[in-house]
């Protein structure tokens, strides 16, 4: 009896292991590697950020679309009544940037 408890006590662990792993993996490019390719990208690509600081970076990783898992980074104007402006970088997982924003 004990050995079939402990069993189904291990049982479970593993299966709880697995599926947090499943859940949760680190991004095939990290931040701040994102953070240099995204540097390139605006240099290469000549797109004026002298008057927009860096304002943030986050992971993008939507459940039914993998493709889509990115890094977005953010150059916005000091000024947070300016509703325009800001210029979005995305550093995909596959290797691809593209840009969007009104700047």
């Amino acid at each position: 009896m004990k050995q079939n408890f402990v069993l189904i006590i291990l049982a479970c662990c593993f299966i709880a292991s697995a599926i947090s792993a499943a859940e949760t993996h680190e991004p095939k490019i990290g931040l701040k590697e994102a953070l240099v390719r995204a540097e390139k990208y605006v240099e290469d690509k000549k797109l004026d950020v002298s008057a927009l600081p860096l304002a943030g970076i986050y992971r993008s990783e939507p459940p039914n679309a993998p493709n889509q898992n990115c890094w977005t980074i953010i150059w916005a104007p000091k000024d947070p009544r300016i509703l325009d402006g800001e210029l979005r970088i995305y550093i995909y997982d596959d290797g691809r940037i593209e840009h969007g924003g009104s700047a």
